[in-house]
């Protein structure tokens, strides 16, 4: 920022330095970045990273006082770490908001989008209007029609058009080491993560 302008190289440098702090930061999740479609990189579907010390499961009924205590406790340390990475890029972030063309990004966004959409099925290309505008309003017809259709589509397909209309393609990047499920967690597993603390033993 020293000659206070941000050009695309720079921008993509910083989106990966970026997703480096939130790894060494301990957290994990999905991330989309490029110029055409954002102006600065999206994270999704992020946690506490496996490996961190800070790690664990949201195992407890949310709806008790102990799973929400436990909700909140995951969320404000997620919050804490994520934060520290944002307040050094925020500069950079805000600048590319500032000077972002908007329309460029939305028709961009929607014709990848629909790329997308027809590439994994490609069945819904029929139904998808020429006549639809290129821009947001677009991308809100694109959602309903991916929901008119959902009962027609597998669990992968579904999975696959929501990230899709969330990162414009059908497999995000990566960051960090992502939880297993916890019904794939061998007894092993459970009783070294109970053991660690990161894990109820109500859970079992």
């Amino acid at each position: 920022m020293s000659d206070k302008k941000v050009t695309t190289a720079e921008a993509q440098q910083s989106a990966e330095s970026y997703v480096q702090c939130l790894t060494e930061a301990g957290l994990s999740g999905k991330y989309h970045y490029d110029p055409a479609t954002d102006y600065w990189i999206l994270i999704g579907d992020g946690e506490i990273s496996y490996d961190s010390p800070d790690f664990r499961y949201m195992d407890l009924d949310p709806s008790t006082a102990a799973g929400k205590k436990l909700s909140e406790k995951i969320q404000a340390t997620y919050s804490k770490k994520k934060g520290s990475c944002d307040a050094v890029f925020n500069p950079i972030s805000t600048y590319l908001e500032s000077h972002a063309d908007w329309d460029s990004l939305a028709k961009n966004q929607y014709e990848a989008t629909v790329d997308c959409i027809i590439g994994r099925v490609p069945s819904l290309n029929n139904a998808i209007d020429d006549s639809w505008p290129h821009d947001s309003d677009g991308l809100s017809k694109l959602s309903e029609l991916i929901s008119s259709h959902e009962k027609d589509l597998s669990s992968e397909d579904q999975t696959a058009l929501t990230n899709c209309q969330t990162y414009y393609t059908t497999a995000p990047e990566t960051f960090g080491v992502a939880s297993k499920p916890l019904d794939q967690l061998t007894e092993q597993e459970r009783k070294e993560l109970i053991a660690k603390g990161q894990l109820s033993e109500q859970s079992q």
